[in-house]
């Protein structure tokens, strides 16, 4: 793509200086300048090249009303831009020399820069170009097309060679030369030459639905105002009371935490710049300070939808809910810089115009915290990377083979006998803390007591379980230890009821589903019961029908909709209401289920399991089972390159006509070789890199598939910003690569 835009550009620029050689051949007169305009813009595209909306030049105004087709044009004559509206010339506008052009209604997508500096953009300030092309003779002119071509072809070098439009599209100059014959008048001589630049547009993530941005540069400071329909809130930084949901409370503490992001941590994007480049603008250039954000939500249901708008001393928030909200102040964040001095807060992208709302309703991460202990603290940072990164569920799985984590008050023994260590539980306090700081934040937690399988039980209550540690261990459960509940006994039914009646009146005001389980159960448990004394599946399953049946009715009794894994759908031929949401992690099961009418969470583990790839955590005696193990990969080898996971979608696969039975997906922890310390380099940023997905769409607007690519300065900038707020995500490529243009870190390219 490099070669073919560097050979377009160079051919325009040969037709440029014949051009110039052929008007020098007719007409030995004198002719001079009136200037350069560099008319910037957004790119559009066509098919897979961007390419500039066009834009006339003209000698003559148009009458103000009259019809027009094009976007506007230039008068060389009068130095104006007039702009096309709704089929309509509008009144002209007058461009002085040295000045930007920035008609009103036209902001959003061009400006025009008549004699002015565009070194931002990596060439020379186009004044020094007019001034040369002041010529007199054929032979100056001829020399003036050279000056042109090479002043270009470097341009065009740099520009190719840098941080490009965070959407995958450069954005794009057109240069236009206007010349005055003395004979003839002034009129158009030489037309207009396109060139990727270098400006970086919005380096947005997950990037927005709909977005428009300009160049403007305008800075925020410590004195915004802020309202909130029509109240007063705090620009401030202040702690606020998560225990109090009220929708006004929940926005206070989201502006709370986007003013620590932007004023606080201060990102200084000096590791995504060429080393000793002049990436920041100085107090001078900044045009405008933002004085006042203004919020409305309209609370329309649990909509995420929410527009956002930046333009001169504004910036407005349309959202139709409290979280839409949240997730706008989270795009609000990723607007701004700090400056190296610490001094002052800008950005670059006014006017910025977004419209903005999730492809899937559920983006989520299960978290295993029973394979190990984390700390509240640990789970709450958590929570605060998901609502970065806009992901709406965490699924956490508190119980396993390995401990009970939650406490039960009614079966105290639970977390006496269940846990790694006297007191590491989430008590009944801790619980309650962790769901409303969830909600304060747009997060649910989908808490996942795993039954019958992956079950301590019988360590515990030696009546209500089987296979406890049972040996061989991979004849009984996928990994050790196994242990299981029993099928069809009084005693577990009675057990259930009387935890779920203790535990769900306390986490059902703030979550809207509960997780079952229901995967790798091995039959064999069953002929270690006393009560059953068989493995075969013809035996086991209604059994497992009865047992899953009687376990959702609780849950749905309490409002709750319960959520299990594919398994009991795809192995044990379970019958269950089409509302329960089917997690498929096993690969390829997502669009047989979504066929069945199931709601379906695609957590396939050839993608989205992001603990894979660090090696087999199972020991290995010495002699042949040491051998044969050798190199000690996991079952789900290799790692997930967050490629991998930005390429798959959850409807892969899947008939357009069930598409709208999957929900979304989420991305798995699990903790066999992942602990507290590791946590943040092994799930960040590649969890974003799903969310954007999930979020935004595989394709964009235009249908086409998302470029990786392109997306990967776009990651190197979310991580750092991650990083700046405390989460201390693996990098995705080193900083020389990070600094310099994408080219030269991309496999293949010859120069």
């Amino acid at each position: 793509m490099y070669k073919f835009v560097q050979l377009f550009c160079l051919f325009w620029l040969f037709l440029l200086t014949v051009h110039a050689l052929a008007a020098g051949l007719q007409d030995t007169t004198t002719t001079t300048t009136t200037g350069i305009v560099v008319a910037r813009s957004h790119a559009v595209t066509v098919g897979f090249l961007p390419v500039q909306r066009f834009h006339h030049l003209q000698a003559r105004d148009q009458a103000a009303g009259s019809s027009c087709s094009s976007e506007g044009q230039w008068n060389c004559m009068t130095n104006s831009w007039q702009r096309c509206a709704a089929g309509r010339w509008s009144t002209t506008m007058q461009c002085a020399k040295g000045t930007t052009c920035a008609p009103a209604g036209l902001t959003n997508e061009f400006r025009i820069q008549h004699d002015g500096s565009v070194n931002g953009n990596g060439g020379p300030p186009t004044t020094s170009v007019a001034a040369s092309l002041g010529t007199r003779t054929w032979v100056s002119k001829v020399g003036t097309g050279f000056l042109v071509l090479g002043w270009w072809f470097l341009r065009i070098k740099f520009a190719i060679h840098s941080k490009e439009s965070s959407l995958g599209l450069p954005s794009v100059d057109v240069v236009f030369y206007c010349f005055r014959k003395a004979r003839s008048g002034m009129h158009l001589r030489i037309v207009f030459v396109v060139v990727a630049s270098a400006q970086l547009a919005a380096a947005l993530w997950p990037v927005p639905k709909h977005l428009s941005t300009g160049q403007t540069i305008l800075e925020i400071g410590t004195a915004l105002k802020i309202t909130y329909n029509g109240g007063s809130l705090a620009w401030n930084g202040q702690a606020v009371d998560s225990q109090n949901l009220n929708d006004t409370n929940i926005v206070q503490g989201g502006i709370a935490r986007a003013y620590n992001a932007i004023i606080e941590s201060g990102f200084v994007p000096y590791m995504l710049n060429p080393p000793g480049s002049d990436f920041e603008p100085s107090r001078a250039q900044i045009q405008g300070q933002i004085k006042v954000l203004v919020i409305s939500n309209v609370r329309k249901n649990n909509s995420e939808s929410y527009s956002l708008h930046v333009d001169g001393s504004n910036a407005v928030i349309n959202a139709e809910s409290t979280i839409a909200v949240l997730r706008a102040l989270e795009t609000f964040t990723q607007l701004f810089n700090q400056h190296s001095s610490g001094s002052y807060w800008y950005t670059t992208l006014a006017p910025v115009a977004i419209e903005d709302s999730p492809t899937f309703p559920h983006r989520g991460l299960i978290f295993d915290v029973s394979r190990e202990r984390y700390s509240v603290d640990d789970v709450k940072h958590t929570i605060d990377a998901l609502a970065m990164a806009k992901l709406n569920k965490l699924h956490l799985s508190v119980t396993n083979t390995q401990s009970w984590q939650v406490e039960i008050p009614s079966f105290p023994e639970l977390t006496e006998k269940g846990t790694f260590y006297s007191g590491q539980y989430y008590s009944v306090d801790d619980l309650h803390d962790l769901y409303t700081y969830a909600v304060s934040r747009g997060v649910e937690i989908v808490m996942g007591i795993d039954m019958p399988g992956h079950s301590n039980i019988q360590h515990i209550y030696p009546d209500l379980g089987v296979a406890y540690m049972a040996h061989p261990w991979n004849t009984y459960c996928s990994e050790p230890p196994c242990g299981s509940y029993r099928l069809n006994n009084t005693g577990v039914d009675r057990f259930l009821e009387k935890l779920f009646e203790d535990l769900l009146p306390r986490i059902a005001p703030y979550a809207s589903h509960f997780h079952t389980g229901g995967d790798e159960y091995n039959a064999n448990n069953c002929a270690l019961d006393p009560d059953i004394r068989s493995g075969e599946m013809s035996v086991v399953q209604p059994l497992m029908q009865k047992f899953v049946q009687n376990v959702h009715k609780i849950i749905r009794k309490r409002g709750l909709t319960p959520v299990v894994w594919e398994e009991t759908i795809n192995v044990w031929n379970v019958t269950l209401p089409k509302d329960t949401l089917v997690q498929s992690w096993r690969g390829g099961a997502t669009p047989s289920l979504a066929k069945a009418g199931y709601k379906v969470i695609d957590s396939s583990s050839s993608y989205y399991y992001l603990n894979c790839g660090r090696g087999a955590f199972v020991d290995y005696q010495d002699g042949s089972s040491l051998q044969n193990a050798y190199p000690f990969t996991d079952w789900c080898a290799p790692a997930k390159n967050w490629r991998v996971v930005y390429m798959h979608t959850p409807t892969d696969g899947v008939d357009a006509r069930h598409a709208q039975n999957v929900v979304g997906g989420e991305v798995a922890i699990f903790s066999e070789t992942v602990d507290a310390a590791s946590l943040d380099v092994i799930l960040w940023p590649r969890a974003a890199a799903a969310g954007e997905i999930w979020w935004s769409g595989r394709k964009d607007e235009n249908g086409t598939d998302r470029s990786v690519w392109h997306a990967r300065p776009r990651l190197s900038e979310m991580r750092h910003r991650m990083l700046a707020r405390g989460v201390k995500g693996a990098t995705v490529t080193h900083t020389w690569c990070e600094q310099h243009a994408l080219e030269e870190c991309t496999s293949g390219y010859s120069g």
